[in-house]
């Protein structure tokens, strides 16, 4: 476990009130906030075709040349599996699974882009993901290794591949992103070797598994073979009325110092500090730490959104502390 984590940031930015308006100058105050934050060593960036939705010479100019990244198409998955149930890395269908491959060189691209800014390693990973949703469209092992062949031959400059597990399709279950089983994610990632790993989402895991304990099941799972890249934490709720029933939607960790902003839902919050420190206790020294929290309701201000950055920064650093001395 290393003492710098990673935060995704973009889940708490004030672009989150109207994504579709550019607003540089709050955002600039963001990433100024952000840069105080001497325990963050990088952002988790979203990649949705290009290295900023709105303004990529705006991110390499923002971007603290301290910070390291690591780039996750998912949010630019989503939106492409809303026009073709199809694309995806795992898809049985060539078509779809052509169009997810020409995405992720896209993403590469974008790794070279960053990477050439400050003259060094700057993008420590690139997350990839087993699309397609099962619910909607077919995929397979066979699909997402072949993919992943291909993927492995490009030049990624030294950054890591981390197939990042998101709720599998289970029958019966309504899913968040209804993707390959972890089982299966695995095996791929032993076909291969180096440079794939996985990577965890804490509220992924809790949400598919409909309990707390997935996330230390696929912690174990995950950990025992030698795969665990990295572990983001993110919250989930069994019934919210902000985070909603079982959803994707990057609920906060239960913080008592939080509690009077979220009075009637504070109870049901999951990612509470027992099992943030459960959680910290199962990862290998060498794992990259992360989180990944959307304050709400949307139409909080920026002050109130730093705010939530800093107090949620500051519980990951109690419960790392805490993990530390009970480890002794």
């Amino acid at each position: 476990m290393k003492p710098s984590f990673f935060i995704g940031a973009y889940a708490a930015s004030p672009q989150a009130r109207n994504p579709h308006i550019w607003n540089p100058v709050a955002e600039g105050e963001y990433f100024r906030a952000l840069g105080e934050l001497k325990s963050v060593g990088g952002l988790e960036l979203p990649f949705q075709g290009a290295l900023h939705p709105h303004d990529p010479a705006w991110l390499l100019e923002h971007f603290n040349p301290r910070w390291k990244a690591v780039l996750t198409p998912l949010p630019g998955t989503m939106e492409r599996l809303r026009l073709d149930p199809t694309f995806g890395l795992a898809s049985t269908s060539e078509s779809g699974r052509r169009a997810a491959l020409e995405f992720i060189r896209s993403a590469q691209t974008a790794v070279h882009q960053l990477n050439q800014k400050f003259g060094k390693k700057t993008v420590v990973a690139v997350q990839l993901h087993s699309a397609p949703n099962q619910l909607r469209a077919k995929a397979s092992l066979h699909s997402f290794v072949e993919s992943l062949q291909e993927i492995q031959c490009w030049d990624w400059q030294g950054a890591e591949l981390w197939i990042e597990h998101c709720d599998q399709f289970i029958a019966g279950q309504t899913p968040a992103k209804g993707f390959l089983g972890l089982d299966e994610e695995m095996t791929a990632v032993h076909q291969l070797g180096s440079p794939f790993g996985i990577s965890l989402n804490w509220g992924r895991s809790v949400l598919e598994v409909r309990s707390p304990e997935g996330a230390l099941e696929h912690l174990d799972s995950v950990g025992s073979q030698g795969l665990l890249k990295a572990l983001i934490f993110s919250g989930a709720c069994e019934t919210h009325p902000l985070y909603g029933n079982w959803e994707d939607s990057h609920a906060p960790f239960a913080n008592p110092e939080m509690k009077s902003r979220d009075p009637t839902g504070f109870e049901r919050l999951f990612l509470t500090e027992a099992r943030v420190i459960e959680a910290l206790q199962m990862l290998p020294a060498e794992a990259v730490l992360g989180l990944k929290i959307q304050p709400l309701p949307a139409t909080l201000s920026l002050e109130d959104r730093i705010h939530w950055v800093k107090e949620s920064v500051s519980f990951l650093n109690f419960c790392m502390a805490a993990a530390k001395r009970e480890a002794r």
